[in-house]
């Protein structure tokens, strides 16, 4: 009969001795070995994979965050001014991470603004393998791949080696220094370091109310078109200005998920305008002046607490339920009627089915467009991005021919807006800062004349209670 458990024993090679050993070739595995390499120690980099490069290779991301951001559109055009001249003056972001991106825009292996490290560096993943190897080696790193560190060597208190499984056996190095970068903290977990899966009680998102202890973020999916000459895009964009509709409009992007720093504004056809920020007013849809014809609402998730949805919230995660006038309703809903209050019909959404499916009820006329299919509240099923691009292109050129038939939110006044909280840090903060507003223990109501100054009264107090 089967055991559930056996005992091994293995024998390690003797590999090598070494000044620091570093566990992980991801990016801060290749930037840690490269200054300790330039620092004249002698390094052994270990990666468990089959290449260097970690999330910027197998990953799919890009070299990000190398220059500063701008608060409004104007402040960010300002930026681009010195990027395209003195990018010393608002890069934030130095050292090897900058050597790396200006290394591959000077070979052509990688799009930045103005040829240089902007905002975000679109690198092509074959050519920086390539790059990190031969950087790391005309560093004197000793490189070993598919090399799994499983244990490490202690004498008291102190790491002395590692001990790591490769393709011809199982090996150990020994060091004076050790720098765990294999992105779980692998060498810190064996080596019986005091550690914490998740969100922790010294994260500032659990002391604000934020998250609740051992919460692990869900990872977002990076994908590539492949076969696109970018520049030649931009430029044939620019020189035919109508391609993106049969009639032209006016098109105005509100950047204002979470603190408004989700657009590369750079990237931005010349004649669309975008206002950033969070603002107490932001729902005032004026932008720089004139009526709308239609608000078209991109990535939306379903209301909280829907069954079945993936990141469903309205807002703030500790918002159980937002009721206008005693209708619940979700961002969805509440960004509709606030445009509704304004002449503005709410004509386009787009994200997974049960947001999509929450905008129908709404309202039957509004155009969806379905991207992904939640499965459950922490995954979904994606479809590739030629498909989402066609689907996301039909749905709004749709909207925008029905928009003139859809009827803009009436929302009857006086009006009142309930909001019920789970318990939470920001429940107990809201009843210190404002008692008068609850009108039983989780559920706070604020009544007005219209909803726009309604809900930018309540605002006020949001913006309170997350800052105190």
């Amino acid at each position: 009969m089967r055991k559930d458990t056996c005992s091994i024993r293995l024998s390690a090679k003797y590999h090598g001795e070494y000044d620091v050993i570093v566990c992980g070739g991801g990016t801060a595995g290749c930037v840690a070995a490269l200054a300790a390499a330039r620092n004249g120690a002698k390094v052994l980099l270990l990666e468990s994979s089959y290449c260097l490069g970690g999330m910027l290779t197998r990953g799919n991301a890009g070299l990000t965050k190398f220059v500063m951001h701008g608060v409004n559109a104007e402040e960010q055009r300002e930026i681009n001014k010195e990027l395209a001249t003195t990018p010393e003056t608002v890069q934030i972001v130095g050292g090897i991470p900058l050597e790396f991106a200006n290394a591959l825009i000077s070979t052509g292996d990688a799009l930045g603004n103005y040829g240089t490290g902007a905002s975000y560096v679109y690198p092509d993943v074959h050519a920086f393998k390539l790059y990190l190897f031969q950087t790391l080696i005309d560093a004197g790193i000793e490189i070993l791949l598919h090399s799994q560190v499983f244990q490490v060597i202690k004498h008291e208190n102190r790491i002395e080696g590692v001990v790591y499984l490769t393709k011809e056996g199982v090996f150990a190095a020994y060091g004076k220094y050790f720098i765990d970068c294999t992105g779980d903290g692998d060498v810190a977990a064996l080596s019986d370091v005091e550690y914490v899966v998740g969100a922790s009680e010294h994260d500032s998102i659990v002391k604000d109310g934020l998250a609740q202890i051992g919460l692990l973020h869900i990872p977002g999916a990076m994908y590539r078109v492949g076969g696109v000459d970018f520049t030649r895009f931009v430029e044939f964009l620019k020189e035919h200005p109508d391609i993106r509709a049969e009639e032209q409009h006016e098109i105005v992007v509100y950047d204002m998920h979470t603190d408004g720093r989700n657009v590369d504004l750079s990237m931005l056809p010349e004649d669309i305008e975008a206002v950033v920020g969070k603002p107490i007013n932001g729902k005032l849809y004026r932008g720089t002046g004139g009526h709308y014809d239609g608000l078209f609402m991109v990535g939306l998730h379903a209301m909280s607490r829907e069954p079945g949805a993936m990141l469903a919230h309205s807002y703030l995660i500790q918002y159980d339920s937002i009721h206008i006038n005693g209708e619940l309703v979700g961002e969805i809903g509440v960004e509709r009627a606030l445009a509704g209050e304004q002449g503005i019909p709410l004509v386009f959404v787009s994200g997974d089915d049960k947001g999509c499916e929450e905008a129908t009820k709404l309202d039957p006329a509004i155009v969806t467009a379905v991207v992904k299919k939640s499965l459950d509240d922490a995954q979904a099923v994606c479809l590739p991005p030629q498909r989402t691009k066609m689907i996301l292109k039909a749905a709004a050129a749709t909207a925008v021919k029905k928009a003139k038939d859809i009827v803009p939110k009436k929302t009857q006044m006086p009006v009142t807006i309930s909001i019920r909280y789970s318990d939470c840090k920001y429940l107990e903060t809201m009843k210190r800062l404002h008692p008068e507003i609850f009108v039983d223990d989780h559920t706070v109501e604020m009544s007005g004349d219209n909803l726009l100054q309604c809900w930018s009264d309540y605002l006020v107090m949001e913006k309170e209670m997350v800052s105190a």
